[in-house]
């Protein structure tokens, strides 16, 4: 999962995207490919922090060769737009919500 998430965005080069777009894109990957694993097992720790890091990188533009500073927060990044922030969610968040509606 880590390795279709990772490719997905890397697929998309992120210097070619704005800023929203990076945003959209991460929500769009985020909500997608690990949902169905995520409502029917709970996550390792590590891979959700995992999965998490490779959201912060992909919005900020960061790659392997060159790293870019972290603008906000990621708490404020994942804070919803109501609260004025830019609403991406967090995987553990996510995780815990899909396991428990399962049941």
């Amino acid at each position: 999962m880590l390795e279709r998430v990772s490719s997905k965005l890397a697929g998309w080069k992120g210097r070619l995207l704005s800023l929203a777009g990076r945003i959209t894109l991460t929500k769009v990957v985020l909500g997608s490919i690990p949902v169905h694993t995520m409502s029917s097992i709970k996550l390792p720790e590590s891979t959700m922090r995992r999965l998490d890091r490779l959201s912060q990188n992909f919005v900020w533009g960061s790659t392997a060769e060159k790293r870019k500073q972290h603008l906000v927060g990621w708490d404020k990044v994942c804070s919803p737009k109501t609260e004025g922030d830019l609403g991406i969610r967090k995987v553990n968040i996510m995780n815990k919500a899909l396991v428990a509606k399962v049941g």
